[in-house]
């Protein structure tokens, strides 16, 4: 575990196909993390999924294509895997403290590995939207929650 994040790999059950994995990302502190645009992209821990390495990044001030008070997430493959392609489907979801979603995007037939090896969204969660106490986003301790589902296309 990092100081700031840590993955947990979810439990299959029986609505899964084996070409699938899910996780869970936990971002502590998440309010005291770096607020500035472009200037920190804040990596999980790798986890493996479809013989690969993957991690999520954050960006808490938003990416450089962000919008003002915006949080960028992005799905990146691991080093290494420059030539042996792959189709997945994945899928980026805020959970709030309860452990609902409270904010889905999906991304489908998406080849890596690709010129950047990251796909996602600069503009994914207002900032004040994942502050805002009344939305209950983050938990008591101020972690911040994103599952990951990856499946082969």
């Amino acid at each position: 575990m990092s100081d700031f994040a840590e993955v947990q790999v979810m439990e299959a059950n029986d609505d899964w196909s084996p070409e699938e994995g899910r996780f869970l990302i936990h971002y502590h502190n998440f309010a005291n993390l770096p607020q500035e645009r472009g200037q920190s992209y804040l990596h999980s821990p790798k986890f493996n999924c479809l013989d690969r390495e993957w991690y999520l990044s954050i960006c808490p001030g938003g990416s450089n294509s962000s919008q003002e008070g915006m949080v960028a997430a992005y799905l990146y493959l691991g080093p290494g895997y420059t030539s042996d392609f792959i189709t997945i489907d994945f899928d980026i979801i805020l959970k709030n403290k309860t452990g609902d979603d409270f904010r889905f995007n999906s991304d489908p037939g998406i080849l890596f590995p690709r010129k950047k090896n990251a796909r996602g969204w600069p503009n994914y969660a207002s900032r004040d939207e994942i502050l805002d106490s009344s939305n209950n986003i983050l938990n008591d301790d101020g972690t911040l929650t994103f599952e990951v589902r990856i499946r082969r296309h």
